[in-house]
């Protein structure tokens, strides 16, 4: 097992489609059959995290992998260049460019993390090495 560290925003999950879902990605990922019991709400709590950092130490390379990854920050910062040009009327497209890259990138890290592979933004900004 590899070590994540993971910090964000929690939010107890309650609806059932939600709940439904992640069982069923649970059930194909480890083989296992286990039933909606589990997650009754009314008896356990199940925590989904929007992540704003993650720690990971990958075992097999411990000196060069300790790594710390910031994800709001790095849109922020080009959000905000794109915005400032969109001000001065060039860099309109610059807006709609990003927000699509977003949608897409993200759409890849999770096809990616669903089939159990690594994946790191690109021109994500690394303030900790």
């Amino acid at each position: 097992m590899e070590p994540v560290v993971i910090e964000g925003a929690a939010e107890v999950v309650t609806d059932p489609q939600a709940l439904t879902r992640m069982l069923a990605l649970e059930n194909a990922k480890y083989q296992t059959d286990y039933s909606m019991e589990l997650l009754d709400p009314a008896v356990n709590a199940t925590i989904r995290v929007q992540p704003r950092w993650a720690f990971g130490l990958a075992e097999g390379d411990f000196t060069g992998s300790p790594t710390r990854w910031i994800f709001g920050i790095s849109i922020a910062i080009y959000g905000l260049v794109a915005l400032v040009a969109a001000l001065m009327l060039v860099g309109i497209p610059l807006l709609g460019v990003g927000v699509i890259a977003w949608v897409v990138l993200a759409s890849l890290a999770a096809a990616k993390a669903s089939q159990g592979q690594a994946y790191r933004y690109p021109l994500t900004l690394r303030f900790v090495r």
